[in-house]
Formats: structure tokens, C-alpha cells, sequence
């Protein structure tokens, strides 16, 4: 699958999907090369049958506000076009509403997978 961004973009927007144990949620991601894992946003995974409390504990993460504290979750999966990796480890807090965004695609998520980056040309591909 390949998608197309403009190089003058603050940021890649994805749109995703995360499978909980209720329900199936859209994601909008920002690629974030920098983060070792994704990032979705408390009221989503809520949404998708996760309890606050319930994860695998928490964790410090340093943000561009400060520093937050965020649980951590085995999703069931996470789907990314036509690609999907299952038991996924996702974090999760109240990333701010003013951002165009509802998570961040870590780097857990491409290991999993070949994904290129065409910056010259505005290109992002994946596959399995």
C-alpha cells in the first residue's frame, strides 16, 4: 500500500484501526519515528472495551508539554491499510484534543513490517 504526502506537511497522517476486546475504533496517527511505541489517545481505548487500570502498568513518557504518565496495553491488534499485527503494545493517555491527531504510530508497529519513506518524492509504502 503506498500513500501519498506533501513534503511541506508538518507531519504523515495515517488513519488506522485498533482492535480491543468490545469494539473496533478509527485511529488518526502521526507518524512518529522518534517514539519506541504507539501511542493512542485514553477515550479511544475506553471505547474499544480497555479499562483504565487493567494494563500492563505505567510509564513516564517525555512529550513536547512535559512529562505525562501512560498505561500500557497488549492490543488485540492494530490495523494499518491492509496490514494488521496482532498483541500489539500500545500506550495510552489524554494526548491534547488540539492536535489533529488521536495517536502516534511508534516504531513497534514498522518492525513488523517493510515500510519506506520516499521523502523526495512524498511517498509512504508498507507491506507485511
Amino acid at each position: 500500500m503506498e500513500l501519498s504526502f506533501s513534503r511541506d506537511t508538518m507531519g504523515i497522517v495515517l488513519d488506522g484501526v485498533i482492535k480491543g476486546p468490545k469494539a473496533k475504533k478509527r485511529v488518526r496517527f502521526l507518524l512518529d519515528t522518534g517514539a519506541s511505541v504507539c501511542y493512542v489517545h485514553r477515550s479511544i481505548m475506553i471505547g474499544a472495551g480497555y479499562e483504565v487500570g487493567t494494563g500492563k502498568g505505567m510509564v513516564p513518557i517525555h512529550t513536547a508539554g512535559g512529562e505525562v504518565h501512560a498505561e500500557i496495553f497488549d492490543v488485540n491488534s492494530l490495523r494499518m491499510f491492509d496490514i494488521e499485527v496482532k498483541d500489539l503494545e500500545v500506550s495510552s493517555y489524554d494526548i491534547p484534543y488540539q492536535t489533529r491527531v488521536e495517536g502516534l504510530l511508534g516504531l513497534n508497529f514498522p518492525k513488523h513490517i517493510k515500510m519506506t519513506l520516499d521523502f523526495p518524492n512524498g511517498k509512504l509504502s508498507m507491506e507485511k
